[in-house]
């Protein structure tokens, strides 16, 4: 691979970077004389409203109580 340099905008190209990938520097050494760049995987997307009212609703996990004995429960500790 060919040298790049650095704009003023503290930017570097490399052409096998693609626009919208996301790249964790790590910097080897206190003078920086060797950067490491690992990609990171993408992020998931967020869930609809529905699709999470659909997961709340299919859960297994259950409360077995009152909101006020809950209440209860976490002021009294």
């Amino acid at each position: 691979m060919n040298a790049v340099k650095v704009d003023e905008a503290h930017r570097i190209q490399l052409s096998v970077l693609k626009p919208g990938d996301l790249y964790q520097p790590e910097v080897h050494g206190p003078e920086a004389d060797e950067i490491t760049l690992r990609r990171l995987k993408p992020a998931q997307r967020k869930m609809t409203k529905a699709e999470a009212l659909k997961a709340i609703d299919s859960t297994p996990l259950r409360f077995g109580g009152t909101w006020d004995e809950l209440r209860k429960e976490t002021r009294e500790a």
